[in-house]
């Protein structure tokens, strides 16, 4: 944790550490479900999220959930291309930009 005073308050924010952590491990499960469902490493990347951000919600950490969150959507997106380049049956959806929009409940 890091720890700061600022005009008298203590912040508590995840340490620098902690954060690489948890986007090691959500980028190596990813890179380990190349062949997965979308469900499967869905269900697999929520109890790794849920559980850091449970840890961590006490804490002065919205800044820190937008980055990991943004860096989360990087590394779907790159796993989902990725994906579809494997599979040439599927094809790209014309409408991929709207299925990967952020905050769309479709992927």
């Amino acid at each position: 944790m890091n720890f700061r005073k600022y005009n008298g308050i203590l912040l508590v924010k995840p340490s620098k550490k902690s954060i690489d952590k948890i986007t090691d491990n959500i980028s190596n499960t990813i890179k380990r479900a190349k062949a997965w469902k979308q469900e499967e490493l869905i269900a697999s990347l929520n109890s790794l999220i849920t559980g850091w951000a449970t840890y961590y919600q006490t804490v002065v950490s919205s800044e820190i959930f937008n980055k990991i969150d943004n860096r989360i959507w990087h590394m779907l997106w790159h796993w989902a291309k990725e994906d579809i380049q494997l599979n040439p049956d599927i094809g790209l959806p014309t409408n991929i930009g709207i299925l990967m929009e952020r905050g769309s409940d479709i992927f």
